[in-house]
């Protein structure tokens, strides 16, 4: 991870967004030698935003218990293979 203060920032901010966008390295900025924020490039971001959006609907009450049901189902061999969830799909969209 790069590191720079701002004063270098504002004298290469051209440069510095070009680097930022061509690769998924963020760029921790500084000021009296202290970090104050990061650059990051927009793909990286909106992997950020998936991540963040995924961590916020575990969050849900409903959807833990969903998934620790889901996690016992699991766990017990009560799965079902492709072959069968396509099977009944197709039965439920001819009915």
């Amino acid at each position: 991870m790069k590191t720079m203060n701002s004063v270098s920032l504002r004298k290469d901010l051209g440069g510095v967004l070009g680097e930022t966008e061509q690769s998924s390295e963020e760029v921790i900025i500084t000021r009296s030698g202290k970090p104050v924020a990061v650059l990051i490039g927009m793909a990286r971001w909106e992997e950020i935003e998936s991540i963040l959006a995924t961590w916020e609907q575990l969050q849900d009450p409903e959807n833990k218990h969903k998934l620790r049901a889901a996690q016992k189902d699991v766990a017990a061999g009560r799965t079902l293979s492709h072959e069968d969830i396509t099977a009944r799909y197709l039965q439920r969209r001819s009915a």
